[in-house]
């Protein structure tokens, strides 16, 4: 008998937002912004749906998601008012999470672990991580559009 043929798996779509998060020409090229803090903030955010959808226990996953993100800052910003603009974000965006979860009731986490008492919220506890490691990327492209305005 023949060996069979490799089979080869098909090509992996590039990472890209929807049209309908951007109107044409509103935003830079991709290949203009700085690629590998948007590869950063991408992993982050793929390492943390992947952890979650393994069941990893949740403080497993904020000490993971900790270092990422903070491995994060220091590489793409380390600037103290980067620092500061990280923190606040890690902690104002969800506070008004929780506030417009209990307020809008759109949705909610499964399996919260944080702020549970309060009434159709609960955040799970890594998402102030996420936030933190957005942080960079939105001031690398804040510091672009700047730039080239």
């Amino acid at each position: 008998m023949p060996p069979r043929p490799a089979q080869t798996p098909p090509p992996t779509p590039p990472l890209r937002a929807p049209p309908a998060y951007a109107p044409a020409g509103s935003l830079p090229s991709p290949t203009r912004l700085h690629p590998p803090i948007c590869s950063g903030v991408a992993a982050i955010l793929a390492l943390s749906s992947m952890l979650y959808a393994n069941e990893v226990p949740p403080d497993q996953i904020s000490l993971i998601l900790a270092g990422c993100a903070a491995a994060n800052y220091l590489v793409f910003d380390a600037t103290k008012q980067g620092l500061v603009l990280a923190l606040l974000c890690a902690l104002a965006c969800p506070a008004a999470e929780l506030m417009i979860m209990h307020i809008l009731q759109l949705w909610h986490y499964p399996g919260a672990t944080l702020f549970t008492e309060i009434p159709h919220s609960g955040m799970l506890a890594w998402v102030p991580w996420c936030y933190f490691a957005y942080t960079p990327a939105v001031a690398q492209l804040t510091r672009y559009l700047k730039k080239t305005a």
